[in-house]
């Protein structure tokens, strides 16, 4: 499956009669092999890529090899694994800085997380969450939610986001410790992710224009990937 659609097998002999020898061609020598990047960056790129959809936590294994090849295959810019993933790498970067990838620190809910804030504003605080709209029309929307407690408090926040439609008709997945939600309608994409973590349940909603599923796919694992706890949040003492 990794082999790209146009690859086939060929006999000498079905190939016709050779016309004119050519001269051999005076190809540059290949580059030389570079140091494989971190595993745990190249996991996080090959995610963006959406050739991996493990934990990127830095450890070897056949999935990030078996994605590390796909790769190579699919983008055919070198054949060294180092220099591949280097520049696939930068190419994620690029992305990162062209989608205008801010660190965002929220006060209300104590979170901060790796935000498109070109396409943000700030809407409005409310107990439990904090709401960033579109900015200029951009279609996006940002909700992070934070709230002592546990499994109850997360599956509550869910029929929160369910009742208020940022989150339409979803499909959800929730287990212990950890919810999923996702949904669209004709003009939005939108998903949710919330933990409990230490004795809190948060997460996000994230709501992306449905004409651009690609962008909201690799939005959503930024985000996610990137939140963290930075400091209390203004419903500590409940």
């Amino acid at each position: 499956g990794a082999l790209p659609d146009d690859t086939f097998l060929s006999n000498s002999d079905e190939l016709g009669e050779v016309v004119e020898t050519g001269e051999t061609p005076d190809l540059p020598a290949p580059d030389q092999a570079q140091p494989m990047p971190p595993l745990a960056d190249v996991q996080a790129a090959l995610r963006w890529a959406g050739r991996y959809d493990g934990d990127t936590d830095g450890r070897d294994g056949p999935d990030t090899q078996a994605a590390i090849w796909a790769q190579m295959a699919a983008d055919r810019s070198s054949t060294d694994p180092g220099t591949a993933m280097a520049a696939l790498i930068a190419e994620r970067a690029e992305w990162q800085k062209e989608s205008g990838l801010t660190e965002l620190k929220d006060d209300q809910t104590g979170l901060s997380v790796l935000a498109p804030m070109d396409l943000l504003q700030f809407d409005r605080n409310d107990p439990v969450v904090s709401i960033y709209g579109p900015k200029d029309g951009s279609g996006v929307a940002l909700i992070l939610f934070s709230k002592p407690g546990g499994q109850q408090e997360l599956i509550d926040i869910s029929g929160l986001i369910t009742t208020l439609a940022w989150v339409p008709q979803p499909q959800r997945q929730i287990e212990d410790g950890h919810m999923v939600l996702d949904g669209a309608n004709a003009d939005h994409i939108s998903r949710a992710e919330g933990w409990v973590r230490d004795g809190r349940a948060e997460g996000f909603v994230l709501i992306w224009p449905a004409a651009d599923p690609e962008g909201q796919r690799r939005m959503v694992d930024e985000i996610a990937q990137s939140l963290r706890r930075t400091g209390p949040a203004a419903n500590d003492d409940e």
